[in-house]
């Protein structure tokens, strides 16, 4: 997220720096051209705020990670402890009945992460399906 701010502000001081000489070297046309960029500008400035609020970055974000989530998972089941697979780093790994919890936040007494089941669905109802043998789980 940092990233996208510091493109946004880099994109918006050059923006800014480029109005600036425009208006002083006074090219002919110079006004439309800046409307057309800062009106790209806007569109595209929109265009992410939109795909941040409606969630498609975490989409993208779990579909690029699944196969190193799964591959976590399979390393945890093997007595491995690994802290980061693809886009998502771990505050702990542990095994709970044959599936493989990969704890990505905690909150006073709740958690929230991956669990890699191979055996399939662990049934407790706070798991959710994802894709394979990928799950996610809220512990209250």
């Amino acid at each position: 997220m940092i990233i996208v701010l510091l493109g946004w502000g880099l994109l918006g001081a050059y923006g800014i720096l480029s109005f600036v000489r425009a208006a002083r070297d006074r090219d002919e046309r110079w006004l439309e051209r800046q409307a057309i960029g800062w009106a790209s500008c806007l569109l595209a400035l929109t265009v992410t705020l939109q795909l941040g609020f409606l969630g498609a970055p975490e989409n993208v974000r779990i579909w690029i990670s699944a196969d190193a989530l799964a591959d976590a998972g399979e390393r945890v089941l093997t007595g491995e402890h690994p802290t980061r697979a693809a886009l998502y780093g771990f505050d702990e790994t542990r095994v709970e009945d044959g599936c493989a919890l990969l704890t990505t936040s905690r909150f006073f007494i709740s958690e929230s992460g991956w669990a890699y089941c191979p055996n399939g669905d662990p049934r407790s109802g706070r798991f959710e399906h994802v894709q394979g043998a990928l799950y996610t789980y809220f512990f209250d």
